[in-house]
């Protein structure tokens, strides 16, 4: 009788900031850290429950001490250690995710060591490091995690290497937190809706403050809780006056909104700081779940799942991957001016029979599109695609070809493949982030 052979994958977790955070239960959710550090945690961890008699999942971790006791974690210093120690052991994959600027040094190695890789898209990089993961033979694949952020850089270089798996999320642990399982136990909690975000310029919380005052004119009695925080694990900023936030993003953005001329904070606003998992109380109580209203840097918010796996409906902006995560009218409604974004938090709270049912809609949809069996086997099928050497299966363009330059990034991707093979050939999303820097500092420049 013959022994299977397992393929073996590693995943290199990068914990250097959050020692202290226990990530040793995923089925628990997300203990109270970054998004992509829970996730590269858990996804391995789930990986080994469903697919176990195929494939061996190791950690390679800063911190070992906290982590998931079912796989095996190996100890490392950072990015470059983690690659050489992947590529020691002979595991038959590499995972890590990339982040925004070019790292010529992992790129290297990665050529000398000859190691097959698979970067894992939490964030979107810069794009010479997209191009550089694109044209690196032992770049095996690109994967982004939601359809949008696949469809935001289909035109680079090689996008045959370049796919989409969405990030898994277990409801199980919440089934206890939902508190709407009725329409009564809905309209019977107290009228509050709750941020859940990091608090600065990226997350948009500075949009929900700049028009709180505006919605809480229309309804007095509604309360806001704030779950989330500025301060950077490992970081030495200043905090402002309310202890949230960067000193400048407090004093420019939150200060002027949300508090009284007498110098207190509008007694209609609670901050909370991070919280772990007894966020869960204020979440599941929530008549409205908001995040990042302008929708920057999101692929695949998982704060849009919580919201909706505990039934809670959600409002943010119609941008990038909120798209994906938050069904408009199904499961919440999505706006992209001030004006939409206050009329559809008024149609929830006047409409609770509605704001409900998009509540009962939302445990449904992350149950069904995010399950860890369903991205198990996607992962799978992917890991045996790229052993056997087999090309990666197209993915169909979404219909909303006129959002965020779709349908120049479709032309541009002919392009790529035409005038591409012969001199380098810029992406749409390179032509954004250096094209309309200088145009916007070309015409403040002519203002002056």
């Amino acid at each position: 009788m013959h022994k299977t052979i397992q393929t073996s994958v590693s995943f290199y977790l990068e914990n250097r900031l959050i020692p202290n955070i226990d990530l040793s239960t995923p089925f628990m959710g997300n203990p109270g850290c970054g998004g992509t550090e829970f996730l590269f945690a858990a996804l391995p961890f789930y990986l080994s429950t469903h697919l176990s008699h195929q494939y061996n999942f190791s950690l390679l971790a800063n911190h070992c001490a906290r982590l998931p006791q079912s796989i095996e974690s190996i100890p490392v210093t950072n990015l470059l250690d983690a690659l050489s120690v992947s590529s020691f052991r002979n595991f038959d994959f590499f995972v890590f995710r990339p982040r925004r600027k070019l790292d010529n040094q992992f790129l290297d190695l990665l050529i000398n060591l000859k190691h097959d890789c698979i970067a894992w898209l939490h964030i979107t990089p810069e794009p010479d490091y997209l191009r550089a993961l694109a044209l690196n033979p032992y770049i095996r694949a690109i994967v982004c995690v939601e359809h949008e952020q696949y469809e935001s850089i289909k035109d680079i270089p090689n996008s045959f290497k370049l796919t989409y798996i969405v990030n898994g999320f277990d409801t199980q642990h919440l089934r206890t937190k939902i508190h709407h399982s009725t329409f009564t136990s809905y309209t019977s909690t107290d009228r509050n809706i709750v941020y859940l975000g990091a608090i600065n310029i990226q997350k948009g919380f500075h949009v929900l403050a700049r028009l709180w005052p505006s919605i809480h004119k229309l309804y007095p009695d509604l309360k806001l809780n704030v779950i989330g925080s500025g301060s950077l694990y490992g970081s030495s900023q200043t905090l402002g006056p309310l202890n949230i936030a960067d000193i400048d993003y407090e004093m420019q953005y939150i200060l002027p909104h949300l508090v009284t001329t007498d110098g207190r904070l509008m007694e209609s606003v609670n901050f909370l700081g991070r919280l772990d998992h007894t966020k869960y109380d204020y979440m599941s109580r929530a008549s409205i779940g908001v995040i990042n209203p302008t929708g920057q840097t999101e692929n695949c918010p998982g704060s849009a799942l919580e919201f909706q796996a505990l039934g809670v409906p959600v409002v943010s902006g119609a941008y990038y991957g909120v798209l994906d995560t938050v069904r408009h009218n199904h499961t919440g409604l999505l706006s992209s001016n001030d004006r939409k974004f206050i009329a559809n938090i008024s149609y929830l709270l006047d409409n609770p029979r509605q704001a409900y049912q998009f509540g009962l809609n939302g445990k449904d949809f992350v149950s069904r599109r995010y399950s860890y069996s369903r991205v198990s086997l996607q992962w799978d099928r992917l890991f045996k695609r790229l052993q056997n050497c087999e090309p990666l299966p197209a993915i169909p363009q979404k219909r909303n070809l006129y959002r965020h330059y779709k349908f120049l990034i479709i032309l541009n991707s002919l392009l790529q493949k035409t005038i591409g093979r012969i001199v380098p050939w810029p992406t749409i999303f390179g032509i954004k982030t250096t094209l309309f820097p200088f145009l916007l500092s070309l015409y403040q420049s002519l203002k002056l």
